[in-house]
C-alpha cells in the first residue's frame, strides 16, 4: 500500500499545470517502471483495483489510499499499457498475484461512483490472456460466472477485447448466457453484449446453433431505439452474415424485412450499413435470399433510394461546373451500388423480371412529369445494362421471363437492346429537366459499353446523330458532358464501317465544341476525339485510313495545340491538358510523320518540360499523368531517328523512378498509440511500375537509337528485378 500511495503522488504530479512539477513526476514515473517493474505494476493494480481485494476494500469501493477518480482511471490506463511491456519479465509469484486479482475483479461489484473501473480491468484481463495462454484458460470459469450475475461489465469487455472464444465448450456455454443479457435495458450494456456475442457466434459449430439465441442476438443488434447501438449492431451483423450466413437461414425473411424498413426510413450511417447488410447477405447466401424474395423487395428498396431528390436540381440547367461526386451515404450512390451487386449475387434471370417492371413503371411516371422517377429509372437501367447483356447466356425460357420495358416478352437479345435504346433516347434528347437528360445519356453510354458491338451496329444511325446534337446544342453544360462521355463509350465498341457514315459530323461537332465549351465538357470531347482516331485504325483500307487520319489531324490540331501549352489552375484544367497531349499524339501518329513532324517536336518540348526536366517537372499527382507520358512513346515510334535529341531528357528521369530511389515507404503518424509503424506509398509503387513499362516501350519504339542507354538501364533495373516489392514491377 505504501508503494501505491507513492505512485498516487507521482500521478497527481502529472496533472498539475506547473511544468517543473510535471516534469519531475514524469521522471519519477519512468524510473519506477524501469527499476522496479513488479512493484510498479502491483501499485498500479492497487490504485485501480483495490475494490476487488477484501484486505484493501473500503466502504462503497473508496480508494484505500484516497486516490481521486481521475487518478484511479489513469492508473488503469497505464496498467493496460505497461503490463504488455513488462509481463513476460515478471516472476511467477507476481504473475499469479495479478491473475488472481484480475479474475476476482470480474465478479466483484465496482465502486458505486466509478463503475467504469470494472470495464477497464476487463480490458486488462484480455491483455494478460493474450500474453499468457494458461491464464486465458484459467479465467474462463470466472468469465462464465460473471455472465450469470449482475456484474457483467468486466467480463463483457474481456470477451470483446480478448480471444477466449473457440469451437469448444466455452463458446457453447457462453452463448446462452449472453443471449439472456440481450434483454438488458441499458443500451451501453446491450452494445457490449452484441459485440461479445458476435465473436461467440462466429466460433460456434453449426450443431450448437440455436434459433432462440440467434433471435435474441438479432433483437439486440437491431434495436432501433438507440442510434449508436444500432450502428454497432449492423456492423457486427455484416461481419457475421459474411462469415456464417447459415446462422440466419431460419430468420432470413423477418431479418431482411426489418432491415429493408431501416433502408426506407433511416438516413446516414444506419441506412448505409443496412444496405450493406442486405447486399452482403445476398452475396453470402443467394439461395436463402431468393427464398426470402429479396429479388423483389431488394429491387423495390434500391429504386426507392434512387428516387432521392437531388440537393440542387436547378444547378443542372445552367452550371458550368462538373457534377459533384455523390456522397457515399447518399441514396442514389447506395441504390446504384446495391442494385448492381444484388444482380450479380442473385443472378440476372432472378432479379431482372422485377427490375424491368419497376424501371418501366418509373419511366411511365417520368413521361407524365415526375423527373425524380425518370432519373431513378435511368440510374437503374445504367446499372442493369451489363446484366441485361448477361442474359444472353441464360436459357430461352429465362430470357422470356424478363419483360421488355414496353411490356412485351422475348428471348431475342436484338429486340431487348432495341427496347432499351428506344425507351431511353426520348428522355436523353427531349426531357425538360436537364438532370434527367444527363442520366439518360449516362444510361445509354453504359449500355453501349456493356452491349457492344450489337448496340452500335444496330442503332448507330439513331444514337450517333442524337448524341452529337446534344454535345453541340444542349443548353445545359452538364448534359453536354454526359453526352460526350456516352459518345466515348459508344466509340469504344464501334467499328469503322459503322462509324464511317457519321465520321464527318462527329469530328466537326467535337472540334467545334473544343473551342467554346466549359473545361469539363472539353475534357470528354478530347477523349472522344482520341477514341474517334482509334476507331479509324480498324479500317482495312490503308489508303483510306491514311486519308481520314490526315483529315482528322488537320481538323483537331488547331484546337488541341493551344490546350497542351497552357491551361488554368485546378484538376479539371490539368486533366484537359493531359488528355489533349495524348489525343494530339494519337492523331499525329496516325497521320504520319510527314504531317505530324513539326508539331511532334513542339509536343515533345512541352511533355519533357512538364514531366521529365527536374527544374520544371509538374507534381507527381498531376491528373492523367500516365496518359501524357504514354504520348512520348507514341511520338517516339512515329519519329524514329528524329526522336534522338529527346532521349537524353526522357530516359534518366524514367530510370530514377523505375529504380525505386524515390520514397516508397514512410512512417505512419496517423495513430499515436502505435510505434514504429510504416506504410507503403502505393502511388510510388504505381509510378515505379509505370516507369519500368515506359522504358521497355521506349526501347522497342526507338530500336538502335536506344543502344547508348542500355548500360544505364541494366545498372538501374537489374537490382529492381530481384528486390522490387511488387511482382508486376519485377516482371516488367
Amino acid at each position: 500500500m505504501e508503494q501505491a500511495a507513492q505512485l498516487k503522488t507521482i500521478l497527481e504530479g502529472l496533472l498539475v499545470p506547473d511544468n517543473a512539477t510535471r516534469q519531475a513526476a514524469e521522471a519519477a514515473l519512468e524510473n519506477a517502471q524501469k527499476t522496479q517493474p513488479s512493484p510498479f505494476l502491483l501499485a498500479l493494480l492497487t490504485l485501480c483495483g483495490d475494490w476487488c481485494v477484501a484486505e484493501l476494500k473500503r466502504a462503497n469501493g473508496a480508494s484505500c489510499v484516497d486516490a481521486a477518480a481521475e487518478i484511479r482511471t489513469m492508473a488503469a490506463v497505464l496498467l493496460r499499457r505497461k503490463i504488455q511491456a513488462h509481463y513476460t519479465a515478471l516472476d511467477d509469484a507476481t504473475k499469479t498475484q495479478i491473475q488472481r486479482w484480475l479474475a476476482t475483479s470480474l465478479t466483484t461489484p465496482p465502486p458505486e461512483n466509478e463503475p467504469d473501473l470494472a470495464r477497464k480491468l476487463g480490458d486488462i484481463v484480455a491483455a494478460v490472456a493474450t500474453l499468457d495462454e494458461g491464464f486465458s484458460e484459467d479465467v474462463k470459469p470466472a468469465l462464465l460466472n460473471a455472465l450469470s450475475t449482475n456484474q457483467t461489465a468486466g467480463a463483457l469487455e474481456a470477451l470483446v477485447r480478448g480471444d477466449f472464444v473457440d469451437e469448444g465448450a466455452f463458446s457453447t456455454q457462453c452463448a446462452p448466457r449472453l443471449a439472456r443479457l440481450c434483454a438488458s435495458t441499458d443500451a451501453a450494456t446491450r452494445r457490449r453484449v452484441v459485440a461479445a456475442m458476435s465473436r461467440t457466434l462466429l466460433a460456434l459449430q453449426e450443431s450448437a446453433h440455436d434459433d432462440a439465441i440467434v433471435e435474441a442476438y438479432l433483437t439486440a443488434a437491431l434495436d432501433a431505439s438507440h442510434e449508436d447501438a444500432l450502428l454497432n449492431g449492423l456492423e457486427a451483423l455484416i461481419d457475421l452474415v459474411t462469415e456464417v450466413p447459415r446462422l440466419f437461414r431460419s430468420k432470413a425473411p423477418q431479418t431482411l424485412t426489418y432491415v429493408l424498413q431501416l433502408v426506407a426510413t433511416r438516413k446516414g450511417g444506419v441506412r448505409a450499413l443496412a444496405v450493406e447488410f442486405v447486399v452482403s447477405f445476398a452475396e453470402a447466401a443467394p439461395a436463402t435470399c431468393r427464398k426470402a424474395r429479396l429479388e423483389v423487395n431488394g429491387v423495390d428498396a434500391c429504386c426507392g433510394l434512387l428516387m432521392e431528390e437531388d440537393p440542387a436540381p436547378e444547378a443542372w440547367e445552367v452550371s458550368e461546373e462538373p457534377e459533384p461526386d455523390l456522397d457515399a451515404e447518399s441514396g442514389r450512390e447506395l441504390g446504384r451500388d446495391a442494385l448492381d451487386r444484388l444482380a450479380r449475387a442473385l443472378r440476372p434471370e432472378a432479379l431482372l423480371p422485377r427490375a424491368m417492371v419497376v424501371a418501366s413503371e418509373l419511366l411511365q411516371r417520368g413521361a407524365q412529369g415526375d423527373w425524380r422517377a425518370a432519373r431513378a429509372a435511368c440510374d437503374a437501367l445504367a446499372q442493369l445494362a451489363e446484366h441485361i447483356g448477361d442474359l444472353r447466356a441464360a436459357s430461352a425460357k429465362a430470357r422470356k421471363n424478363v419483360p421488355l420495358l414496353d411490356g412485351a416478352r422475348t428471348a431475342s437479345t436484338k429486340k431487348r437492346v432495341a427496347d432499351l435504346v428506344t425507351s431511353l433516347l426520348p428522355f436523353a434528347t427531349g426531357y425538360p429537366a436537364a438532370v434527367v437528360r444527363a442520366a439518360a445519356w449516362d444510361a445509354l453510354g453504359q449500355a453501349a459499353a456493356d452491349l457492344q458491338p450489337q448496340l452500335q451496329d444496330d442503332h448507330a444511325s439513331v444514337v450517333l446523330p442524337a448524341l452529337l446534337n446534344s454535345i453541340g446544342g444542349d443548353a445545359a453544360p452538364r448534359v453536354r458532358a454526359c453526352a460526350a462521355r456516352a459518345l466515348l463509350c459508344f466509340l469504344d465498341g464501334c467499328g469503322f464501317s459503322t462509324l464511317e457514315p457519321h465520321l464527318e459530323h462527329c469530328a466537326r461537332t467535337l472540334s467545334a465544341t473544343l473551342t467554346e465549351a466549359p473545361t469539363f465538357v472539353r475534357e470528354y470531347c478530347v477523349a472522344a476525339a482520341a477514341a474517334l482516331a482509334a476507331s479509324v485504325e480498324s479500317c482495312w483500307d490503308e489508303r483510306k485510313k491514311k486519308m481520314v487520319s490526315t483529315e482528322l489531324y488537320g481538323l483537331f490540331a488547331p484546337s488541341l495545340k493551344p490546350l497542351i501549352g497552357g491551361g488554368g489552375p485546378g484538376a479539371a484544367a490539368a486533366a484537359l491538358r493531359a488528355r489533349s497531349l495524348e489525343c494530339l499524339a494519337l492523331l499525329g501518329c496516325e497521320a504520319g510523320v510527314d504531317v505530324f513532324g513539326r508539331d511532334a517536336a513542339e509536343l515533345l518540348q512541352v511533355v519533357t518540360r512538364d514531366y521529365f526536366d527536374e527544374a520544371t517537372r509538374r507534381p507527381e499527382d498531376d491528373a492523367e499523368r500516365g496518359g501524357a507520358l504514354k504520348s512520348v512513346v507514341r511520338v517516339a515510334a512515329c519519329l524514329g531517328e528524329d526522336f534522338a535529341p529527346f532521349l537524353g531528357r526522357v530516359v534518366p528521369p524514367l530510370l530514377e523512378a523505375a529504380s525505386g530511389n524515390r520514397l516508397l515507404v514512410e512512417k505512419d503518424d496517423s495513430d499515436d498509440d502505435e510505434e514504429g509503424q510504416y506504410v507503403i506509398r502505393t502511388e510510388a509503387l504505381e509510378e515505379q511500375c509505370q516507369a519500368c513499362n515506359l522504358v521497355l516501350l521506349l526501347a522497342e519504339a526507338t530500336g538502335a537509337l536506344f543502344a547508348n542507354y542500355v548500360p544505364a538501364c541494366l545498372e538501374a533495373l537489374a537490382p529492381v528485378a530481384g528486390s522490387a516489392m511488387v511482382g508486376d514491377v519485377r516482371a516488367v
